[in-house]
Protein backbone atom coordinates (compact mmCIF):
# COMPACT_ATOMS: atom_id res chain seq x y z
CA UNK A 1 0.00 0.00 0.00
CA UNK A 2 2.70 2.41 0.72
CA UNK A 3 4.39 1.72 -2.40
CA UNK A 4 1.52 2.32 -4.32
CA UNK A 5 1.02 5.37 -2.53
CA UNK A 6 4.96 6.98 -2.74
CA UNK A 7 4.43 5.83 -6.64
CA UNK A 8 2.27 8.38 -7.32
CA UNK A 9 3.22 11.12 -9.91
CA UNK A 10 0.99 13.93 -10.70
CA UNK A 11 0.89 17.06 -10.93
CA UNK A 12 3.88 18.44 -9.05
CA UNK A 13 3.35 15.34 -7.17
CA UNK A 14 5.92 12.90 -6.22
CA UNK A 15 4.79 10.55 -4.17
CA UNK A 16 2.25 10.35 -1.03
CA UNK A 17 3.58 9.56 2.49
CA UNK A 18 1.20 7.91 4.73
CA UNK A 19 1.00 6.99 8.17
CA UNK A 20 -1.71 4.23 9.22
CA UNK A 21 -3.05 2.35 12.32
CA UNK A 22 -4.63 -0.48 12.39
CA UNK A 23 -6.76 -2.48 15.16
CA UNK A 24 -8.86 -5.50 15.08
CA UNK A 25 -12.53 -4.66 16.27
CA UNK A 26 -12.85 -7.28 19.68
CA UNK A 27 -16.03 -9.53 20.18
CA UNK A 28 -16.17 -7.87 23.98
CA UNK A 29 -15.64 -4.33 22.10
CA UNK A 30 -19.40 -3.19 23.54
CA UNK A 31 -18.73 0.72 21.17
CA UNK A 32 -16.60 1.75 18.37
CA UNK A 33 -14.85 4.41 20.74
CA UNK A 34 -12.85 1.44 22.19
CA UNK A 35 -11.39 0.48 18.66
CA UNK A 36 -11.17 4.11 17.57
CA UNK A 37 -8.64 4.98 20.46
CA UNK A 38 -6.59 1.58 19.39
CA UNK A 39 -6.30 2.84 16.00
CA UNK A 40 -5.36 6.24 17.34
CA UNK A 41 -2.70 5.09 19.55
CA UNK A 42 -1.25 3.18 16.81
CA UNK A 43 -1.27 5.73 14.46
CA UNK A 44 0.89 7.75 16.76
CA UNK A 45 3.33 5.23 16.86
CA UNK A 46 3.59 5.24 13.21
CA UNK A 47 3.50 9.05 13.30
CA UNK A 48 6.89 8.84 15.96
CA UNK A 49 8.42 6.07 13.75
CA UNK A 50 8.27 8.97 10.92
CA UNK A 51 6.64 8.81 7.52
CA UNK A 52 5.59 6.20 5.90
CA UNK A 53 4.56 3.44 8.70
CA UNK A 54 2.04 1.21 9.63
CA UNK A 55 1.12 0.33 12.95
CA UNK A 56 -1.02 -2.16 14.62
CA UNK A 57 -2.26 -1.60 17.88
CA UNK A 58 -0.62 -3.73 20.30
CA UNK A 59 -3.20 -3.47 23.31
CA UNK A 60 -6.26 -5.83 23.12
CA UNK A 61 -9.55 -4.44 24.80
CA UNK A 62 -9.00 -4.65 28.50
CA UNK A 63 -5.53 -3.49 28.94
CA UNK A 64 -4.12 -7.11 27.98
Amino acid sequence: MLDTLNAVKFDGIDGIHASFGVTKIQDDDTDIDNAYKRADEALYDSKRAGKNQIHFSKQQHGGT
